[in-house]
């Protein structure tokens, strides 16, 4: 067998593993996995406010909205007018900078797969998690915001 079909054999086998695991990763025994999650607007609210449990009282209304569009933006809608979205991204008590947090923390979270992985290393994941942040707010860099941050949220 040539090299070249050899790695047309390889991706071909690779590509029926990852296909098949992905069908599979979408079958359970609950059909609310499939629910929207946008349908009930008081259930995510209810996640949300559980998920920003530990964040400082002067901060949780931000937390929280951040939360509710992540997940719901065209339900929800905002404007500009509103001070908890017109704030900018360095500001704890608007959205966007706890928009901007949990997205560098989803993309850490996807890039290291810490949820399967046995060997985390936490202060490389905390690492990841301070560089995409500063990445999608790029006024974080050279300010005391981490410190400041971990406070906020209750660490």
């Amino acid at each position: 067998m040539t090299r070249r079909r050899r790695t047309y054999l390889a991706i071909a086998v690779l590509a029926g593993v990852l296909v098949t695991a992905g069908l599979g990763a979408h079958r359970g025994d609950r059909d609310d996995a499939r629910e929207d999650p946008c349908s009930d607007l008081e259930d995510l609210s209810e996640f949300c406010a559980a998920e920003c449990g530990g964040v400082a009282e002067a901060f949780a209304d931000a937390c929280h909205a951040a939360c509710m569009m992540g997940v719901c933006p065209k339900e929800l809608g905002y404007t500009k007018q509103d001070p908890i979205w017109s704030a900018p991204c360095t500001d704890m008590a608007g959205a966007r900078f706890w928009d901007e947090i949990d997205g560098a923390e989803v993309r850490c979270e996807y890039k290291f797969h810490w949820f399967q992985d046995q060997k985390f290393d936490p202060a490389t994941f905390y690492e990841c998690w301070r560089a995409e942040a500063e990445q999608r707010c790029p006024e974080f860099i050279g300010t005391d915001w981490w410190p400041r941050f971990q406070v906020a949220r209750g660490r």
